[in-house]
């Protein structure tokens, strides 16, 4: 664990960025579809909780550990939708260690 104040600073803001950015992409996703299926502001809610009940079984999955027989330190590429947010944060892609 690293104690260095500016570093933790930049892991702050660049999850508090990528929190805000997938909160508007499913609030934008959510709006489109509420209105254009017709069930307006209701269904834009209803399809909030269902996003966010669906993010947190991601979330809880992915929590899982590594099984014994896989490689402990798999190389996994950036999404588009992370390198934006690279892109747009004032970090340049500072990754948490």
């Amino acid at each position: 664990m690293n104690g260095d104040p500016s570093l933790r600073r930049q892991q702050t803001l660049d999850a508090l960025v990528y929190i805000f950015a997938v909160t508007f992409v499913l609030f934008a996703v959510s709006y489109v579809l509420g209105f254009v299926l017709g069930s307006g502001w209701p269904g834009v809610k209803n399809m909030l909780f269902v996003l966010g009940f669906l993010a947190f079984g991601v979330a809880a999955f992915q929590l899982r550990p590594t099984a014994p027989w896989k490689d402990q330190n798999p190389s996994r590429d950036a999404t588009p939708f992370e390198r934006l947010l690279d892109r747009i944060t004032p970090l340049g892609g500072c990754t948490s260690p």
